[in-house]
């Protein structure tokens, strides 16, 4: 392995392990609540998901033929007994509409229920000043892992495009549903559940660097 690349493997790995620490030493170490942990892992994921399609808009081609079996529709209407059909090409346009529209529509549903409940029902005891503590901290080592990846993607074709959204989709739809679970199950089971699920999550996520 080049010198430049172990370099940016712990550099990401830094950075991972990071921000997945700061939501658990909220709850382990500052004695804050599990639902405060969750709601920084589930803001976490919010940040991810627009970090990806920002870099994917800064380094992916915007017209390309690659992306004609990536994104593009056709839709057909039949109206009067007529068929109608339409056909849009894909670009990078479309492939990022459809996983923002994918990715945040996933979390805004289970992210309203979740306020809803953490505010109205459960009344839980969540600090603003620790959210946005929290939420600084996790977004500078963010920021950090995404200019490593800018830097190391001069250049992404749209299968790359791809690769990187259906990663992001498919981690985001996990931790969304896993925030979602657990807060239930600090409420009404056991708030240690924070603690398996910060390790699992870090675990999975340093696994994906290595897989790049």
């Amino acid at each position: 392995m080049k010198l430049a690349s172990l370099l940016q493997k712990i550099i990401t790995t830094f950075t991972t392990l990071g921000r997945n620490s700061i939501p658990l030493g909220a709850f382990w170490l500052g004695g804050n609540s599990a639902e405060t942990a969750m709601v920084l892992y589930f803001l976490e994921t919010i940040i991810a998901i627009l970090l990806a399609a920002w870099i994917v808009r800064l380094r992916a081609p915007a017209e390309d033929p690659g992306y004609q079996t990536l994104a593009s529709t056709q839709t057909e209407m039949k109206v009067n007994g007529r068929v109608t059909r339409t056909f849009q090409p894909g670009n990078r346009r479309r492939l990022l509409e459809g996983f923002l529209i994918f990715s945040l529509a996933f979390g805004v549903a289970p992210g309203l229920f979740l306020a809803i409940f953490l505010f109205g029902v459960l009344k839980a005891d969540i600090s603003l000043a620790v959210i946005l503590s929290g939420l600084g901290g996790i977004v500078v080592f963010q920021l950090i892992h995404f200019f490593m990846d800018l830097f190391r993607q001069r250049e992404m074709s749209p299968e790359d495009a791809n690769a990187i959204i259906t990663a992001s989709m498919g981690r985001s739809a996990i931790v969304f549903l896993s925030c979602f679970a657990g807060v239930f199950l600090a409420a009404f089971v056991n708030d240690w559940f924070v603690i398996p699920f910060a390790i699992l999550k870090t675990v999975t996520d340093i696994g994906s660097l290595f897989k790049k």
